[in-house]
């Protein structure tokens, strides 16, 4: 899988001209997604809604706060039941230009994720830390390719993510993603400029 994810970013660093491509890549927004999350046994999957706001600093910096809440299901005595999940991170991250229309990122994250299963509520933590590059296509779309590695209840994983948003007017913009490491996650979402 490794070799799809140099590939795919060698796709996007060589296609995409410097010429092609105006304007600021955007870091300030306010995003609501919905999300399907894939997770490893004994849970299921999470389904819900998330709520992203991502603000840039002059020198770089970018800072980011994330909640999110949906239904995972687990397995409980062999039989599946479905539990609200609650998660809530903050995070810091940087940016770095390459190129008018092209930007490195690297972020790292925590967050708290409160599974409320009835009579036993859960709660795991988890951090991430992972980059990219983010790339303005045309005037109307950006790309990201994002790998990251996160530990959640002391459990390792990794994600690779892709993501397409394409601007819908001078302060909105359509946002969707997908886990190219294991096809397990996606969101769509609708991003607001500030």
């Amino acid at each position: 899988m490794k070799r799809h994810a140099i590939a795919l970013l060698a796709i996007i660093t060589t296609l995409f001209s410097p010429g092609a491509n105006a304007g600021e890549l955007s870091y300030d927004f306010l995003q609501v997604s919905l999300a399907y999350t894939g997770f490893e046994q004994p849970a299921q999957g999470d389904t819900g809604i998330d709520l992203d706001i991502t603000k840039s600093l002059d020198d770089g910096l970018l800072i980011y706060g994330a909640f999110g809440t949906g239904s995972i299901g687990t397995l409980f005595g062999g039989v599946e039941v479905a539990d609200l999940l609650i998660g809530v991170g903050v995070g810091v991250g940087y940016r770095y230009a390459l190129l008018e229309w092209l930007d490195l990122v690297a972020a790292t994250a925590g967050y708290q994720l409160d599974i409320l299963a009835g009579q036993l509520p859960d709660t795991l933590n988890a951090f991430s830390a992972g980059g990219g590059m983010r790339a303005k296509v045309g005037s109307d779309y950006e790309v990201m390719l994002f790998a990251s590695q996160a530990m959640i209840d002391n459990r390792a994983t990794t994600s690779i993510d892709l993501q397409i948003d394409y601007r819908l007017s001078r302060r909105l913009q359509l946002s969707g993603g997908i886990d190219i490491n294991n096809f397990a996650s996606v969101t769509l979402g609708v991003r607001s400029a500030f």
